[in-house]
């Protein structure tokens, strides 16, 4: 209540002002970007709805009625959004279908914009859900009745290339007859997003939990708000049959990327026990999709919906005249669970196959409905990717070792003068010199080269990955008589001759002496 008076107060026009021939009679709705006033026209007191773009978080409203941005800065996102607001105006205007606003024209005025419609008595959806019940809740019957006309209308508007951009409880208006029509379109909010110090308004306004991540990131304007529409409106009938806003899309997405269920799934299964039918679930599923591509197939499916309640049967036209009474409330429908009302009435060549299909729905609920089947689908080929990334990650990584291996083994070359000697690597005959050893592992080795009449050679080395070593061994060859050590007799003195003819003689007291013959 204090909103609405700081509203009334700072920006709303006053009862009784007057724009060109129509005069503000009070204010019937209002968001962070429009104002929406009752008036009639002063010339045939005709009721007309007229909204005013009024970006509260950009601009003041002096004393004069005058809108001006509150800081220099504020003017290009203002002007930028107030261009939005006046091209959805007379887009609109030349637009006429009964489940659409009918915009009259758009008119300037007090540095702003106003766009004038046809006044229509009734409640919005928010409205009804409201009065709906501790669950706020809605049957299935109900839904598909006013789900048919939105449906309608927004095949006319796409086919022409408008998109609404805003669909959400607040903005699906039922009329007095009963009928549903689209209102408050999304142009503005669309616009202003892009703006760094409004995006905290557009989070406030109520619509994030309707919304997609690609809503702003069609910046041409092209495809993404039909994509957009169709997430936005799944997102709506999901609140109908669950009774909470979705998770929004960034939150799923996260929990996605986490490997996390789906947070939209769990409240769908409970409403499967609800009497909700398999069918109707897995379109809100598929319209949902955080993939763009997979909302495709709830078109088609929101078609059959379509068909199935084209032609209302007696209890369908019944509780569509209890809809709205004479003013503005609705009649709180009874807790009928939806298989008891015929909802497949139309004789067209794909009616059978339809009636057929709802008759299995209506025998008994699945346990588990195809949307936990698809989260596990979607799990399992998620797991298997990521084994095939793994599994090819390892096989790249062990090409790269043997490569290595191979390549980068040590190598050890031993050559020797004189040559043909036997090369021995930790006691195992390994060749001969000149000799070339490609070794599997690093490490310590002991090297030993040998060949008869030379002293032995015996080296450590110590061998790494990428490395090459080379041994270069000149052996020493021995020397005959050598000396040879023999023990003296405790009487004479032996003595022998050596071929170079030194004597060698040792007596046991240790003495020594040489002698020539």
């Amino acid at each position: 209540m204090s909103e609405c008076n700081d509203v009334l107060q700072e920006y709303a026009l006053a009862p009784w002002s007057v724009l060109e021939q129509y005069r503000i009679e009070g204010i019937l709705r209002y968001d962070h970007f429009s104002i929406t006033y009752r008036a009639s026209s002063i010339k045939s007191d005709q009721l007309v709805t007229i909204k005013e773009f009024l970006p509260r978080d950009l601009v003041v409203r002096k004393s004069d009625d005058e809108i001006v941005a509150k800081f220099p800065s504020d003017q290009n996102a203002f002007q930028k959004g107030l261009r939005y607001f006046i091209e959805e105006a007379e887009a609109l205007a030349g637009f006429s279908h009964p489940n659409i606003v009918r915009v009259l024209k758009c008119l300037k005025a007090n540095g702003t914009a106003y766009m004038i419609m046809s006044h229509e008595d009734g409640e919005t959806l928010r409205k009804q859900l409201d009065r709906m019940g501790s669950d706020n809740t809605m049957p299935e019957d109900r839904i598909r009745l006013w789900l048919k006309d939105i449906l309608d209308g927004l095949k006319n508007i796409h086919e022409k290339g408008i998109h609404h951009r805003n669909i959400r409880p607040d903005t699906i208006f039922f009329k007095k007859d009963g009928s549903a029509m689209l209102i408050d379109f999304g142009a503005v909010r669309y616009a202003l997003n892009s703006e760094s110090h409004n995006e905290n308004a557009a989070s406030t306004s109520g619509c994030s939990s309707y919304s997609s991540d690609d809503l702003y990131a069609d910046k041409g304007g092209g495809g993404g708000g039909l994509w957009t529409d169709i997430y936005q409106l799944g997102a709506v009938i999901y609140e109908c049959v669950t009774g909470h806003k979705p998770s929004r899309a960034q939150v799923r997405t996260q929990t996605s990327a986490n490997d996390g269920p789906d947070p939209i799934l769990e409240p769908l299964k409970q409403a499967a026990g609800r009497g909700y039918s398999e069918n109707f679930l897995d379109t809100i599923v598929l319209a949902m999709s955080a993939n763009v591509v997979d909302r495709r197939p709830a078109i088609e499916k929101f078609e059959k919906l379509k068909l199935a309640s084209n032609e209302p049967g007696p209890v369908e036209e019944k509780k569509k005249e209890e809809i709205l009474d004479e003013g503005v409330g609705i009649s709180v429908p009874e807790k009928a669970p939806a298989e008891k009302v015929p909802l497949d009435i139309k004789t067209t060549a794909e009616a059978p196959e339809i009636k057929e299909k709802e008759v299995e729905e209506k025998t008994d609920v699945p346990e588990h409905i195809r949307i936990d089947d698809k989260e596990k689908s979607q799990r399992k080929d998620k797991r298997w990717s990521l084994s095939k990334v793994g599994l090819t990650a390892i096989l790249v990584m062990g090409i790269l070792a043997s490569v290595c291996l191979v390549f980068l083994r040590p190598v050890l070359k031993i050559a020797s003068e004189p040559g043909s000697s036997a090369v021995f690597m930790d006691e195992n005959h390994v060749g001969e010199t000149p000799l070339s050893i490609r070794m599997w592992m690093g490490g310590k080795h002991i090297i030993r080269v040998t060949k008869k009449s030379y002293h032995d050679f015996e080296q450590i080395v110590e061998m790494q990955f990428g490395t090459t070593k080379e041994i270069n061994v000149e052996l020493t060859p021995k020397l005959f008589g050598e000396l040879t050590v023999i023990r003296a007799c405790p009487v004479n003195h032996i003595s022998r001759r050596f071929r170079f003819g030194q004597i060698l003689a040792l007596c046991p007291s240790g003495l020594s002496g040489n002698a020539d013959y």
